[in-house]
């Protein structure tokens, strides 16, 4: 997950990808999953939330299936997404 105070476009989250290497292997593409901005609010601020799908080369060692995911503590917007939209 990558936070930002500002909107990140796709040159800008292409190299927050490529400066991180949270993946060993290299990025294929890269497109966003939503073109607007998600809002969530919260009590104390409102977050606008953009999701991006991001293919890599080869198969990621040591992924997570599906269901195994929907086991682990989200929050609840990304648990929705996970649920809803990435199956």
């Amino acid at each position: 997950m990558i936070e930002s105070d500002t909107n990140l476009d796709y040159e800008d989250l292409q190299l927050e990808l490529l400066t991180r290497k949270f993946v060993a292997n290299s990025i294929v593409s890269i497109e966003e999953f939503n073109a607007i901005s998600q809002l969530h609010k919260l009590t104390h601020q409102h977050l606008h939330i953009k999701f991006w799908k991001v293919a890599v080369s080869n198969v990621i060692t040591n992924g997570i299936d599906y269901e195994t995911l929907l086991t682990f503590p989200f929050p609840i917007v990304i648990y929705n997404f996970i649920e809803k939209d990435w199956k």
